[in-house]
Formats: structure tokens, C-alpha cells, sequence
């Protein structure tokens, strides 16, 4: 029996990557499992087209709500034909991120009793948003969607696809929904559309044979391996807001001011566009740009003392565990995905959210522990991520799911 993955991209972002990285596992365990996105080359022409001019209308679309949610907004009015008739055609599926039009709401229910449905952000259970970020929203999701409740302006478009959900939901029956945190599970568990699903955590893998500690051959001009080296990642750099750098940056400012001196201290930025070299509050700083290969990256974590991860939302925390394998410590808020990950003073530090002089002081914290200490820490934290997140113990987690809906 053949577990065909569908999502939108398997090239850009987070949740494509977690896609990816699944669905290599699986190949490697010999389960016969294709990966199909709306961006393959075997896609007709016609088909990528139409695709496409549903997306741009949806997103102009979007445009008739105005809301404070920085996060992305997703209707899933249209969807593609191709991912349709290839749902149809499959025996059993593994459904991953499906928004910017790949799968429209009203054929939900054709993922009935052959689907394992991985939640990569919030948006199965919202409105039209990706994440439910303030208490206003998340009572939305817990209570629903009505105009006695509505924190947006213009168009309430949130409230549209929340009643749309709640229409085609009721004949989406025996599938397996998996999330890569506990702190999704129990924010799924308590919303309105989700409630009354089997909900699993299946946390994202991390390829630990790849992700490992290298301090052999691997350096960046102008930092020194004495150096204290902070490390910041995310996809778009430092533009997003929901990544944090804000926050980091304040904590920053607050760190250059408190310690004696910055010369020993280095920082590193990557996921942006730009790589150039500049200073942050008298500190050097190197934006190394996108970091396509995984070996590289984990060349970087190496070379790191610290990797802060000051995201104001994180579904698992793929940065994060990432740099744990790599036995480089953590920072981060106490919140979200990221508590699967990070263990207070055991593998990294835990700031009170979202308080930038908390984020200084799990710097600071990191800062002043001798050598010995710190690199107790990074072992902790690659024996969390082996014993957690590997490939071999998620692995085994989705064939014992997909046994379950009858894969043979």
C-alpha cells in the first residue's frame, strides 16, 4: 500500500521542510511513499495555471479584512484540480500543509478514513489565520466565531472560513490528526472544530547523523573559535515578526550595555537575503544569508555558543532542536512548541514571554558559565533531541499510525 504525501511546496519553509524530512524516513524504511505538490514538474501546465489564479484571487481577497494578526491568512476557497484528482486516486495519505489554495475546504471530506493530517500551524482550527496569537483570538477558537466576538476590521473574513470549516468538518471522520508539540495538542483539543478528533503528537524529525557537533574545518572570517558566539535563525531573517528579532534585539542592546566588553563577542544571523557584515549595539555581526545545505547549517550551530530562538510562536521549533543536536544551548521564551525542546538550566533557558530583559538574562545566564558547564548543556541537549526527535523514534510513531488505517 502506497502513503502518498500531498502538500503545497516541498522547497520553501518550515513545514515543507518537516515534510521532506518525513517523508525521507519513510523511503528509507522502504515504505513506498511519493511526496506530490502543486509545484512539481510533472504538473500540467493547465493545471498550475488555474491553480494560480485561484491563489491570486484568494489573497486579493484577504484584503477585505484588516486585522492586527501579523501572521498569514488563508481561505482555501478554490484549490487545485491536480491534488484533487490525486487525493481521489490514492489509497492512503499523509496531508501536510495544504493552504495557499492547494486544497479547497469543501473536498475536506474526501480525506475521510484513509488521511493522516499533520498540523504544521494553527489555521485547521482557526478562521482564516495561521495562528491565534492574543487571548481574543484563541477565545474565537474555543467559543467560535461570532460577531459579538469579532477583533478584526472591515470584512470578517475569519469568521467566513471558520463557519465553512464547521460545515465540511462534520463529514471529516476517521482521520488522524498529528501535531509536532503538546502545547498544539491541548490548544487543539480545546477548539471548537478539532475537539472531538483523535489528535496525536508526532513531533518533527531531526536527522541527527547530519545535525551533529563539528568543530573540524568549518569556520567564518573575523570570528575566532574563543569567541562568544550568539546565533539567530528564521526564514526571512530578521523581517518576521512573529520570529522575534524585535525582542532579541532589545535583549541585544540590554546584553552589549551590561557586559564589560563586546570584543569577544560575535553574532550571527541566517535565513535572510542579505549577507553582508555589520554591528549590532558596537557588536560584530554576520548575516550569512540563506543556508541551503543542512550540513552547513549544522557547521553553524558548531561554531555557536548559544542559539536564541525568540519566537513569539513556534508550532515545534525546528531551529531549536536543530542547534541541540548540534550540542550548542538554547535560549528562548517559555511558550509554545519551544517547551518540548527546551529544558530550563538543563539544555538551555527558558525567559519569561515575550520580556526582552528576561531574554538578556538566559544570555547572560549562558554567558557566564565556564566551558565545562556550557558544554554540558549542548551534551544534554543532543541526548533530549536522540531520545525525542530522531528519525529512527518518529519514524517508528507514523508507520504505527498508518497501521492503524490499514497500511499493510
Amino acid at each position: 500500500m502506497k502513503v502518498t504525501f500531498i502538500a503545497f511546496t516541498k522547497i520553501r519553509g518550515g513545514a515543507a521542510k518537516a515534510a521532506v524530512r518525513l517523508n525521507d524516513i519513510l523511503n528509507e524504511k522502504g515504505v513506498d511513499a511519493p511526496l506530490v505538490t502543486i509545484e512539481d514538474n510533472k504538473v500540467p501546465v493547465f493545471y498550475k495555471i488555474t491553480h494560480y489564479v485561484g491563489w491570486f484571487f484568494s489573497h486579493l481577497l484577504t484584503k477585505l479584512q484588516k486585522s492586527d494578526n501579523p501572521t498569514k491568512h488563508s481561505l482555501n476557497i478554490f484549490g487545485s484540480a491536480f491534488i484533487l484528482d490525486t487525493i481521489k486516486k490514492s489509497e492512503l495519505l499523509h496531508i501536510h500543509w495544504v493552504n495557499n489554495e492547494t486544497l479547497s475546504i469543501n473536498n475536506f471530506p474526501i480525506l475521510s478514513h484513509k488521511s493522516v493530517i499533520t498540523l504544521h500551524d494553527e489555521w485547521f482550527y482557526c478562521g482564516a489565520e495561521h495562528y491565534a496569537l492574543d487571548d481574543s483570538s484563541f477565545l474565537r477558537v474555543t467559543h467560535g466565531y461570532y460577531h459579538g466576538n469579532k477583533n478584526v476590521k472591515g470584512v470578517d473574513l475569519n469568521r467566513f472560513i471558520w463557519n465553512e470549516k464547521v460545515k465540511h468538518y462534520q463529514s471529516l471522520s476517521g482521520v488522524i490528526f498529528t501535531v509536532p508539540s503538546t502545547w498544539m495538542q491541548m490548544r487543539a483539543r480545546k477548539s471548537v472544530l478539532l475537539r472531538d478528533k483523535d489528535i496525536r503528537v508526532v513531533p518533527n524529525p531531526i536527522n541527527t547523523n547530519v545535525f551533529k557537533k563539528n568543530t573540524v574545518g568549518y569556520q567564518i572570517e573575523g570570528i575566532d573559535k574563543h569567541d562568544f558566539v550568539i546565533t539567530f535563525g528564521a526564514i526571512g531573517g530578521t523581517a518576521s515578526k512573529i520570529k522575534g528579532f524585535d525582542l532579541l534585539s532589545q535583549a541585544i542592546e540590554e546584553f552589549a550595555a551590561t557586559i564589560s566588553g563586546s570584543i569577544n563577542i560575535k553574532i550571527i544571523i541566517f535565513g535572510g537575503k542579505i549577507k553582508r557584515r555589520t554591528t549590532m549595539f558596537g557588536i560584530d555581526t554576520f548575516e550569512v544569508g540563506h543556508i541551503a545545505s543542512e550540513c552547513e547549517l549544522a557547521n553553524i550551530y558548531s561554531l555557536s555558543s548559544v542559539t536564541v530562538v525568540p519566537s513569539r510562536v513556534e508550532s515545534f521549533g525546528q531551529v531549536a532542536a536543530e542547534s541541540l543536536s548540534c550540542e550548542t544551548p538554547v535560549v528562548s521564551f517559555n511558550c509554545t512548541g519551544l517547551t518540548d525542546i527546551v529544558e530550563h538550566k538543563l539544555n538551555g533557558y527558558l525567559a519569561t514571554p515575550f520580556d526582552s530583559s528576561s531574554l538578556c538574562e538566559g544570555l547572560l545566564w549562558i554567558y557566564n558559565l565556564n566551558i565545562e558547564k556550557r558544554l554540558q548543556l549542548g551534551q544534554c541537549g543532543r541526548v533530549h533531541v536522540i531520545d525525542s526527535f530522531c528519525q529512527e523514534v518518529v519514524g517508528r510513531q507514523l508507520i504505527s499510525i498508518y497501521k492503524e488505517l490499514g497500511y499493510k
